[in-house]
């Protein structure tokens, strides 16, 4: 009983992680469009005053972090995460997800998958949900889970 516990909480948090969502080499539909409509001087509705937030690339499996301070123009972290060219993502039945950053892959047999924190909190929500302001700080943390 406890096993199956286990792996319905690591199931859980595995697919939170990937509904969080990141960019990449796939461009959806909608993604094109957009970018169709910013280039023939349209604003489409994830455009803002640029805001500034720092943004944390941490892989807790190998020690690794980075930080690097952000501006866009995006209004929200999909948004933004769409066009991190270090970030690769692809679109599944329920949303784009993370394959990897860093070239760094989420591992089901590893038990290892990115999340997302924002101002220090573990997002309960995904990515195109996250609204960017100015001085938020928002984490990307490559972690296992533990038995």
């Amino acid at each position: 009983m406890r096993k199956k516990l286990i792996i319905l909480a690591f199931a859980m948090a595995l697919g939170a992680a990937l509904l969080a969502g990141c960019s990449g080499k796939e461009k959806t539909t909608d993604t094109a469009e957009k970018e169709s409509a910013a280039a023939a001087g349209e604003e489409g509705n994830d455009s803002l005053d640029e805001v500034s937030f720092a943004l944390v690339i941490k892989n807790t499996v190998s020690g690794e972090e980075r930080s690097i301070d952000e501006t866009t123009d995006k209004s929200t972290l999909g948004d933004f995460m769409r066009g991190f060219e270090d970030c690769v993502w692809e679109d599944g039945p329920y949303g784009f997800y993370i394959t990897s950053i860093d070239g760094v892959e989420g591992d089901t047999d590893a038990m290892t998958f990115w999340s997302f924190y924002v101002d220090g909190e573990y997002s309960l929500v995904g990515a195109d949900e996250v609204k960017l302001e100015d001085g938020m700080e928002i984490a990307w943390v490559y972690e296992g889970m533990e038995w």
